[in-house]
């Protein structure tokens, strides 16, 4: 057992060879009582910048019962990385909005090919969801905590009429604004 920040952790051992072989001889694996990865000589940080069109989700972060965007890159990152993989969003999203620069960390037990990664994890993702950069990042980022700034575009089709070309990434609303409050 190791004693750290008043917690205990107990030491438990690779239970697959083929993991172990991977890891390479004399590493030990620190697992909480949940089973999740606390310390590991072998933890590997990666960030990537997610895309995706909300049309169809119930928001960015994992609520039961509900597809959510999370819930689809967990879901896909655990096919393709052979584990149980949380990852951190750098924002929420709510129900039907996009994004086209979401930052998300997540950390491994194994280095990443990253050109394979990607090719391999967006043709698990629905169509609407796709990873457009991968890259292993220090171990003290944070995808929410380190974010300098956080950029937000509302597209708002003010005509009489709505449009077919501009339904899936604009509100129809017409009418007269008042544009000072709006940018407050």
């Amino acid at each position: 057992m190791i004693f750290w920040k008043n917690r205990i952790f107990q030491i438990r051992p690779q239970k697959s060879e083929r993991q172990e072989q991977r890891r390479g001889a004399g590493d030990v694996a620190l697992k909480l009582d949940k089973g999740h990865i606390s310390e590991d000589v072998n933890i590997f940080r990666y960030a990537v910048v997610l895309e995706y069109i909300g049309t169809q989700y119930a928001g960015s972060q994992i609520q039961p019962n509900q597809k959510t965007i999370q819930s689809e890159l967990e879901n896909a990152l655990q096919i393709v990385c052979r584990q149980k993989v949380k990852t951190i969003f750098s924002g929420r999203t709510d129900r039907g909005v996009h994004s086209k620069g979401q930052v998300v960390h997540f950390d491994l037990s194994q280095k990443l090919d990253e050109y394979k990664f990607i090719a391999s994890v967006n043709a698990i993702l629905p169509q609407d969801i796709s990873i457009s950069v991968v890259t292993e990042v220090s171990k003290d980022f944070h995808a929410q905590k380190s974010a300098k700034y956080r950029w937000y575009r509302y597209k708002i089709l003010n005509k009489p009429t709505r449009s077919v070309w501009n339904k899936k990434e604009s509100a129809h609303i017409w009418g007269d604004f008042d544009i000072e409050a709006m940018n407050k």
